[in-house]
């Protein structure tokens, strides 16, 4: 046993008791950056906030939009307007009234200049949410949302646009209360302090160790809660997670190493679900030499992706697309591919003959078996077919969010994933104005695509343009290495019952009971 594992072991041992027929045990993986609701972007940040919050909308199994909070909602015959009645009866876990004017604070907050939120360009299409947000517009009344009564939603748009809707049953639309942000300021999302409005509350946060909720007496959605308490325990280490799930610590584990899903892919606690995401290195286009465009190309060339499946080994599909399959759009005979012999065409025209005289370059990932594998891999790709040297270096989750704000590296491996079940949501990543482009890339063409493509209905036209914005990312002028889609390999203890996952990445603890009658 490995000093990581055992003293991890010890942790969890200390921290709560063995399982227990009323206890959901669940793998978080990492600390959540923060669990305020207007600056989530994780997946483990949003995972929490899901299981604790009430949306006004949600998917079924079908990944068909249907109400949660809401039990009615239109849209105008122009597409301008749309106005959602929201049930009557439902509560805070304090038995304050849930109502309109939490919704309506909730986004104008995630709107607010003064709140960084990674995800407020979502809400854009609202009228004057931009304008707000970037600070040409001072006064909050001048978006687009009322509150005309507790029970009613009001929201008017700058033009149609025809996926929007979607937005309502994301992080970005949750309700959130003015006294609670008010009373704890900057420490909001850091504690467990948030009041509930979803299924569990959150009890406890051991930050770096565990995260505890439990059944929320007051919820009056459903179906109600069947476990009355959560344990989220947070273990970086795959290897180690791995372990605690094979000797009953864990229930649900997420983040499964390689070694285990060459090991277990046959076991029938292993479940495979599609996941809308796609794991990508993207170029600093700030930083010279990947300024220039066939130095981008060079580098995309200069890889050969039917290697890496020795290291997924089998268990991610290889990507040359960016919108992932599952969705619209997707298509892999897009895309650049292996070809070093043009690679070392492009790299001598752009001044490095044979890689003589090119610069040091660095290439960035959060601290992770897989991502330090895959880094090691293509430094020997670029090397081997390029004749060039790139160092590697890894940061904390936490540390590396704030490198890629403030300084990103020359490389940077990340990972995008839809938001809502449509290409948009993959291809907003890439416009001028979102937060999370961190390659410093812009293209009004591209831009100009992805408005049309939000303002079209026709299917067909529609498509066309995605593909056409595709191209541009990946083939004309390329910001980033698609290099798989993700599948979601989940091991599931066979006690747990009413699992369910989808390609959103939701996961919801309210469908889940435990049968310890079931032999694990």
């Amino acid at each position: 046993m490995s000093k990581i594992l055992f003293l991890t072991l010890l942790t969890i041992a200390g921290c709560t008791q063995d399982f227990n027929k009323n206890t959901l045990y669940v793998h978080l993986g990492t600390e959540p950056p923060t669990l305020d609701p207007s600056r989530a972007e994780s997946v483990v940040d949003i995972r929490i906030l899901q299981n604790i919050s009430e949306p006004i909308l949600e998917y079924n199994e079908k990944l068909e939009l249907k109400g949660a909070m809401a039990v009615n909602w239109n849209i105008s015959e122009d597409g301008l307007t749309i106005s959602f009645e929201l049930n009557r009866n439902k509560v805070w876990s304090d038995g304050r009234p849930l109502t309109s004017e939490n919704y309506l604070y909730g986004i104008l907050r995630t709107l607010d200049p003064k709140v960084d939120s990674k995800l407020a360009y979502l809400l854009y299409p609202i009228k004057n949410a931009k304008a707000y947000k970037i600070g040409n517009i001072k006064e909050a009344s001048a978006v687009g949302i009322s509150a005309p009564n507790p029970h009613t939603l009001v929201v008017r748009l700058e033009e149609k646009s025809v996926d929007f809707i979607h937005a309502f049953a994301s992080v970005i639309t949750f309700p959130q209360r003015r006294d609670v942000v008010e009373k704890f300021g900057d420490r909001y999302g850091s504690e467990a302090h948030l009041t509930s409005s979803g299924p569990f509350t959150l009890d406890e946060w051991k930050h770096e160790k565990e995260i505890i909720l439990s059944e929320n007496k007051s919820y009056g959605g459903l179906p109600k809660p069947q476990v009355k308490r959560i344990i989220a325990r947070m273990v970086p280490e795959g290897i180690t997670a791995l372990s605690l799930f094979e000797t009953d610590k864990i229930d649900i584990l997420e983040q499964i190493p390689l070694e285990g899903i060459r090991r277990l892919k046959d076991d029938p606690r292993m479940r495979v679900y599609p996941d809308f995401s796609t794991y990508f290195v993207g170029f600093n286009v700030r930083k010279k030499p990947f300024n220039d465009a066939r130095v981008r190309k060079a580098f995309i060339m200069g890889i050969d992706r039917n290697n890496l499946d020795k290291i997924l080994v089998g268990s991610q599909p290889i990507a040359y697309s960016f919108v992932p399959p599952g969705l619209k759009g997707f298509d892999d005979a897009l895309g650049i591919k292996f070809n070093p012999d043009k690679a070392r065409e492009l790299l001598t025209s752009a001044g490095f003959p044979g890689g003589k005289d090119f610069p040091p370059v660095e290439i960035g990932f959060n601290s992770h078996e897989r991502h330090q594998q895959i880094a090691e891999w293509l430094e020997q790709e670029w090397r081997k077919n390029l004749n060039v040297s790139v160092s590697l270096n890894s940061e904390e989750w936490k540390v590396y969010l704030t490198t890629l704000s403030l300084n990103p590296p020359h490389l940077y491996r990340f990972a995008w994933a839809a938001v809502f079940p449509d290409p948009l949501s993959m291809l907003l990543l890439w416009t001028k104005n979102n937060p999370n482009n961190y390659s410093g890339w812009y293209s009004p063409k591209y831009d100009f695509l992805i408005s049309e493509i939000s303002r079209t209905s026709d299917s067909a036209v529609r498509l066309e343009r995605i593909n056409e914005a595709q191209r541009l990312i990946l083939e004309n002028d390329p910001p980033f290495i698609p290099l798989y889609f993700y599948a979601r390999h989940i091991l599931v203890n066979p006690r747990v019952t009413g699992f369910k996952a989808n390609g959103l990445g939701v996961l919801s603890y309210k469908y889940i009971s435990l049968d310890d009658k079931v032999s694990k």
